[in-house]
Order: C-alpha cells, then structure tokens, then sequence
C-alpha cells in the first residue's frame, strides 16, 4: 500500500498537514493551557480543565499531522488508531468522566462563592462516536493491509 507522490503533491499534503495541526494545536492545547488568562475576567476558575489535557492536545496535534501526511501509507492504519484513542482519551478527560464542576470564585462584596456541576455524560458518550468510529476505521485499514500482504499483495 505504498503512495507516490509527485513533488507538487507532496508540498501541498505537506501545507495541508501542517495547517490542521496548527488549528489542532490551537484548539487541543493552547486554549486549555491558558484558559485561565482566557476566562480571568469571568470570575470563573480554570481548575476545570485537567492539568493533563495539554500535554494529550499536543499529542492529538501530532498524530493529526502525521495522518495528513502518511494518508495512504502502510502506517495510516496504526497512526488512525492512535489518534482516535488519544482524542477518546481527551474527550473523557475534558468532561470529567461526565459530570463538569466549575468552581465561582467570590467576585462580589458578599463574598458568595460555589461550584457548578453539570452531568454531561450524554454529551461525552455522543462525542465519543467519532473517535471510536476512528479507531475502527484504523483497525479495518490495518486488517485490509493484513489480507494484501497475506495473498501477496501490495506491501
């Protein structure tokens, strides 16, 4: 399952990688790595996000790349797999298993505070379909190169 690809279109799969890992890298890791800049005038506490969650947007951001640049490849299959499992991963940690707790932090006078905790369990199960349906899409590409290889296919 090798590609060939001319230079042109090596530039623009490279140019195309690049950008989604970029938008990724903004979306995945810079905005939960400063989200308490983000949202200080709010009143709101950023210990919503898990101190884990960058370090797996960068790794999201990674493999994003990498899978925009070895589309086709005989490696496109393991790296679909570990991108779904890294963004199953990601999804399950920003929802907190399903329940977000968003700590208020006295803003006014009265010193009022609390904490907010939404059950978004079903929102987390619904967004998990795509990662997981990736994760698949990977294991059925890795079992089709499997089968080429075993009836002396394409390597």
């Amino acid at each position: 399952m090798g590609v060939e690809l001319s230079g042109r279109a090596l530039a623009v799969r490279l140019a195309v990688a690049i950008l989604a890992s970029a938008v990724s890298l903004l979306l995945f890791y810079y905005v939960p790595s400063n989200i308490t800049q983000l949202v200080r005038a709010t009143g709101v506490s950023s210990s919503f996000v898990p101190p884990e969650l960058p370090a797996l947007g960068l790794a999201v951001a990674a493999f994003i790349f990498l899978g925009f640049l070895l589309r086709g490849t005989g490696a496109y299959g393991v790296i679909l797999v570990m991108l779904g499992l890294l963004f199953a991963v990601y999804v399950y940690l920003f929802f907190g298993g399903g329940t977000v707790v968003i700590e208020v932090q006295p803003v006014s006078a009265s010193g009022a505070s609390g904490a907010i905790a939404v059950n978004a369990s079903t929102l987390m199960y619904i967004l998990l379909v795509a990662p997981l349906l990736t994760v698949v899409k990977g294991l059925f590409i890795l079992a089709t190169q499997r089968e080429e290889r075993a009836a002396g296919g394409v390597s």
